[in-house]
């Protein structure tokens, strides 16, 4: 269910260091921005979570194929 989704996301960015999760608030509000000018720039919110999401939620020792499958 999408709510527990998100309790859960929020429970693992508490756990992020200070700093992590300040450089995480920056990057988000900046990606909101980015989608904001989507009509212009051809980055709407999905193109912006194909592009980051693999790189921001990746496991610490992935291969490539696995962060295809996740």
């Amino acid at each position: 269910c999408d709510s527990d989704r998100v309790r859960y996301l929020k429970q693992v960015i508490d756990l992020l260091p200070p700093l992590n999760k300040s450089t995480l608030a920056v990057l988000m509000k900046f990606l909101a921005k980015v989608v904001l000018y989507a009509p212009f720039n051809k980055m709407p919110l999905h193109n912006v979570a194909t592009v980051f999401a693999p790189n921001i939620l990746r496991a610490k020792n992935a291969t490539a194929l696995q962060m295809v499958e996740a």
